[in-house]
């Protein structure tokens, strides 16, 4: 649960961000300097914008009862479906950059935690239709609508997987052995993050953290990854954090940038 402390830390992470964050002319690598111009600053709308938004309204407009599991607590909970969507999906400017990363990098595979209503999922699955999506969603009834929202756009390349993270997360892996893109939006807390990279790390290729400045504790965990020398570039959007791990860039580069 978010307490007002988080609240307020984050607010002042977001006025400290939006004072200190570079643009293009604070960037010296070349591959990153690409990536901002191309991916993070790229304006425009794509073919699937409309359509994926007209889905979040008619979710918005739905108060259907929901029972969620809360694996953090052990008991389950009931909440109205638009309060869910309102709640937890990724803004539509979030949620499209994620749609343009995976369109300009085009990876094989990616895995994401925390389907949510699959929002973000239907964004990632569209934009390039041989991506193979892989995404774990911790409650069942919420997998069942992100699945008939899946089916509602025609996207084939999906295969959702339900239960506990902890549980679920290290037989994909294994099932997956390589990973491209991990995009981590499941459990906003410090021990948990740091589970999930330490997980990861050896079999991704790049990983992007949800809300990184949600909470001390978040912030916490987003600065020991980067920390780590396996990764050579980091990038802070505030909203989120990219790692790539990209064997030819010789010393670590990190990076924050408007968004």
């Amino acid at each position: 649960m978010r307490t007002t402390k988080d609240i307020i830390y984050s607010i002042i992470a977001r006025i400290n961000h939006a004072l200190t964050a570079g643009n293009a002319h604070n960037i010296h690598s070349p591959y990153v300097f690409e990536l901002y111009n191309n991916v993070i600053n790229q304006t425009g709308e794509y073919y699937c914008y409309e359509e994926i938004e007209k889905l979040r309204n008619t979710l918005l407009t739905a108060p259907i009862p929901i029972t969620i599991q809360d694996f953090g607590t052990g008991k389950n909970r009931t909440e109205k479906l638009n309060s869910i969507v309102k709640r937890a999906a990724k803004s539509a400017k979030e949620a499209q950059l994620l749609f343009r990363l995976i369109n300009y990098l085009k990876p094989k595979t990616v895995l994401e935690l925390g389907t949510h209503v699959g929002i973000s999922t239907c964004y990632i699955a569209s934009a390039c239709s041989f991506t193979q999506v892989h995404t774990i969603e911790g409650s069942a009834k919420i997998s069942e609508v992100a699945q008939l929202n899946f089916k509602r756009l025609a996207l084939h390349n999906v295969t959702p997987y339900v239960g506990n993270f902890d549980n679920v997360l290290p037989e994909l892996i294994q099932q997956l052995s390589s990973i491209d893109i991990a995009y981590i939006d499941g459990n906003h807390a410090y021990a948990p993050t740091l589970q999930y990279y330490q997980w990861l790390q050896p079999h991704c290729k790049i990983m992007v953290f949800d809300d990184i400045h949600w909470s001390k504790g978040m912030n916490r965990a987003w600065k020991e990854i980067i920390a780590d020398t396996n990764i050579k570039i980091s990038i802070d959007l505030y909203h989120f954090g990219i790692v790539i791990f990209r064997p030819e860039t010789k010393h670590s580069e990190h990076y924050s940038l408007q968004f």
